[in-house]
This record gives C-alpha cells, sequence and structure tokens, in this order.
C-alpha cells in the first residue's frame, strides 16, 4: 500500500491511511467513555517527520492504561491499519 499524504496548516506532511510502521509520539489524549474504558488518541510522527494520528484499538486498554501511568510523550509505537483510514498503535518501549 502506497502511503497518501495530506498537510496541515504549516506545510508538515501528515501521513494517512499507511500499513505498519513505527513512529514517535508527539503529544496524546486519553479518553473514557460512559463506561469508564480509556481510548488514547496520539499524534506522532515517523523518523522521516511524517505526521499521523492513531488510537488504540476499542479492545486494548492495556495500552491506554500504559500511557497514563507512563506519561510516554515521545515514546515509540507500532502502528497498524485499521477499518478505513483508522490507524491503531501500541507502544513499544
Amino acid at each position: 500500500m502506497t502511503p497518501e499524504y495530506s498537510s496541515i496548516p504549516d506545510n508538515t506532511p501528515v501521513l494517512i491511511g499507511s500499513a505498519q510502521f513505527a513512529g514517535r509520539i508527539v503529544t496524546y489524549s486519553v479518553n473514557f467513555n460512559g463506561s469508564n474504558h480509556p481510548q488514547a488518541i496520539i499524534l506522532a510522527e515517523t523518523d522521516n517527520r511524517e505526521r499521523f494520528v492513531a488510537c488504540t484499538a476499542p479492545d486494548d486498554q492495556q495500552t491506554a492504561n500504559q500511557l497514563l501511568e507512563s506519561g510516554n510523550e515521545n515514546g515509540v509505537v507500532a502502528v497498524t491499519a485499521a477499518e478505513g483510514e483508522t490507524l491503531h498503535f501500541k507502544l513499544e518501549r
């Protein structure tokens, strides 16, 4: 699959719809739904400074909890493509 690119107002390239790759967290947020199951959302970038947004899979509470406990900003993540243009991530270290 060939990655598609877009850009944000500062013209930084943004990666969308790619297959498996790694990245580093720039910033993150953890949201809770009514049943108190956390879901993490990250803004991250690859080694080539390509930015992307990814979230934890709906059944992956462990990654969101790890992020809450460690405050792992700048942490390395493994990213996989999910349905549509959704990207899911897990903490690597």
